[in-house]
């Protein structure tokens, strides 16, 4: 039971898709689909993925499940010229479940049905460190329990935003809290760290016009310290405008691609051919 809780816990992963893609064989697929598809007969991998991605949604609503409707219900609708996402993105000592960034950035905690609460205070004080707006994103039958919470956590909890997943997987239009935003806890060190070496060199060049002439043992701290002159607000736009741009060569979703699979490919970063993915999703499936 613990390997097949696993096995569909992973099985909506690049380490899946690639070792499908490669061999034709995943032990993580198999497993899942040995617990979720009662007959496999002539099914292809596209509707075993399909079956597994059905059984999820019905019994095991997990992150990947929030993160797909995140993707689905906010990100599609938006235009992938102005709109981008990250999702399972470092933010200080946490990791953002998601993140989208249009004018500006929004970073969301997902507590699935299968979580509980025990670091979320930390957590959405990271993510307050380097983006304004923050959402928790719940079962819609945890809301009052969430906002109860939330109005705990002194001198920024009434700022967060709760969305709340129905049954239907969809994001409540009743049961839901805008964020309001806050900019109080923005930490110059947090935004920098946010950067690779290539971006925060453009955005000094692009403030200052140059880059510090220090050795190279003194290069990052310089950087940070002539990045951290700068005023906080310029500071996050500038990080917000290198995250966007990294993520624009490969912002398309292609609509050519199942269902259950689309937001899997796009945070791969289109790693995989379109052509030969869709191929083995349309052959047939032969169990090992």
């Amino acid at each position: 039971m613990a390997d097949a809780v696993r096995a569909l816990n992973h099985v909506f992963s690049t380490h899946v898709l690639e070792d499908l893609l490669e061999s034709g064989f995943s032990k993580t697929f198999q497993i899942a689909a040995d617990k979720s598809v009662s007959d496999f007969g002539s099914m292809t991998y596209g509707q075993i993925f399909t079956g597994i991605y059905k059984y999820l949604y019905r019994n095991q609503r997990n992150e990947f499940v929030y993160q797909d409707v995140l993707f689905r219900k906010l990100l599609q609708k938006h235009s992938p010229r102005t709109t981008v996402a990250f999702r399972q993105l470092p933010v200080g000592d946490s990791i953002a479940d998601f993140v989208m960034i249009n004018g500006c950035g929004r970073a969301y905690e997902i507590k699935s049905d299968l979580d509980t609460f025990d670091r979320l205070e930390q957590q959405l004080l990271h993510y307050l460190t380097v983006f304004s707006y923050v959402y928790v994103v719940v079962p819609e039958t945890r809301f009052q329990e969430v906002l109860d919470l939330l109005s705990t956590f002194a001198g920024y909890g009434n700022y967060i935003g709760v969305y709340t997943i129905t049954r239907r997987n969809a994001i409540s239009a009743k049961h839901i809290r805008q964020a309001q935003c806050c900019t109080d806890f923005l930490d110059s060190k947090s935004l920098f760290y946010m950067l690779r070496k290539p971006e925060y060199e453009k955005v000094l060049l692009k403030a200052f016009g140059g880059l510090p002439e220090v050795t190279p043992v003194h290069y990052f701290s310089s950087c940070l310290e002539w990045f951290s002159t700068l005023p906080v607000l310029k500071q996050q736009e500038y990080v917000m405008k290198m995250l966007k741009r990294r993520k624009l060569a490969n912002l398309q979703i292609s609509e050519n691609i199942q269902d259950g699979l689309q937001s899997l490919v796009y945070f791969s970063d289109w790693r995989y051919d379109e052509k030969k993915l869709n191929a083995l999703l349309r052959s047939d499936y032969r169990r090992r």
